[in-house]
């Protein structure tokens, strides 16, 4: 049979163009479907409406760099610590990190393949939990094991092939990892790369996160590998985004800041609306009340303080301090745009 290749680029072109005209309808049964296949081990733990905001959270973003860190982002909701290691040959490198008293450190640290646990994952291409003997002991030593010793790496396909594996914990203080909602978010995030990356047609391969500048404190670890599973090279620093709806005065002009910074501001602000957002989520009637009487600082003081801290532990000491992200969002979202529903007893 004679062979004909423009056939199958006209097949491939309308194929692109009928999955772009549908594209919203496909992300929206993406989430639907991924959220009814865990919803029932979830409902009873009241954690199905958190685990939905962190699903839409992946699905609106585009690019593979900010699906990865939106991922990571979202994972502050189910577990104290969070890596995410890109696999090239087998070998699992250290591509970002959050949670840890300094995620810089971790930069381009790489597992023993001799790994138990990344064994697990990549020869049986499923998630894995286990205690500290079955994960790296250089890993664990130089960052510390985890308060209630429980490991867990969970798979990121593309193109069929674990491209990258996400490993989570409780941390070292007293703290909780919920697998079942990481399982989630990781096959969920492999299921919209994977979307992402078809909808640009079939002879175009998905683009390489890029690597940002080493001298930024709060750049991630290292680029995702130009050769590794189904990513390709060469795409440039990507435009500076866009910052908060009151931005800073270094955030109005992002084309004044690294790619690198940018992108700091920008998770910071989304790692704030993640904290506001779960202080709404389990205390409703609280904020209710609170914006009724305009005493919310004082109704939720622990809660408050508790994210604020957290917030200043990640992004205290980086370019996004400037943005004040976290009181922005406090008003914007817990306060409905009007300080004064704080209280008086609220300080900036």
């Amino acid at each position: 049979m004679t062979d004909q290749p423009w056939i199958h680029e006209v097949v491939g072109r309308v194929a692109s163009e009928i999955l772009e005209r549908h594209s919203a309808e496909l992300q929206d049964e993406l989430v639907r479907r991924a959220i009814e296949e865990v919803q029932p081990r979830l409902a009873a733990r009241g954690g199905s409406e958190k685990l939905l905001a962190a699903v839409a959270a992946v699905q609106a973003s585009t690019g593979q760099r900010d699906i990865l860190n939106s991922l990571l982002d979202q994972t502050a909701g189910f577990c104290a610590r969070s890596v995410l290691f890109v696999v090239k040959q087998e070998v699992a490198t250290v591509w970002q990190a959050i949670g840890f008293d300094d995620d810089d450190a971790l930069r381009d640290f790489s597992l023993d393949s001799r790994t138990l646990l990344l064994q697990h994952v990549l020869g049986k291409r499923e998630p894995a939990t286990g205690d500290a003997p079955q994960m790296d002991a250089r890993f664990l030593s130089k960052f510390g094991a985890p308060v209630n010793g429980e490991c867990h790496l969970l798979p990121l396909f593309l193109k069929d092939k674990v491209a990258a594996v996400l490993y989570a914990d409780a941390g070292t203080a007293n703290a909780s990892c919920e697998r079942a909602a990481l399982d989630l978010l990781a096959r969920f995030t492999s299921v919209w790369l994977e979307a992402q990356g078809g909808r640009k047609g079939p002879h175009e391969e998905a683009p390489t996160p890029e690597r940002a500048p080493a001298e930024t404190h709060s750049a991630p670890a290292a680029g995702l590998s130009g050769d590794g599973p189904g990513w390709s090279q060469g795409i440039a620093t990507a435009a500076a985004p866009a910052m908060a709806q009151q931005p800073s005065a270094q955030a109005q002009n992002p084309g004044a800041m690294s790619a690198a910074d940018a992108d700091t501001h920008k998770r910071a602000q989304r790692f704030a609306r993640l904290l506001i957002d779960e202080i709404k989520l389990y205390n409703k009637g609280k904020v209710e009340e609170g914006l009724k009487q305009k005493d919310l600082y004082d109704r939720l003081r622990d809660d408050i303080d508790k994210s604020r801290a957290s917030y200043a532990k990640r992004y205290g000491s980086t370019v996004a301090v400037s943005g004040d992200y976290f009181v922005q969002e406090l008003i914007r979202g817990l306060a409905q745009g009007d300080a004064g529903t704080l209280g008086p007893n609220f300080k900036h």
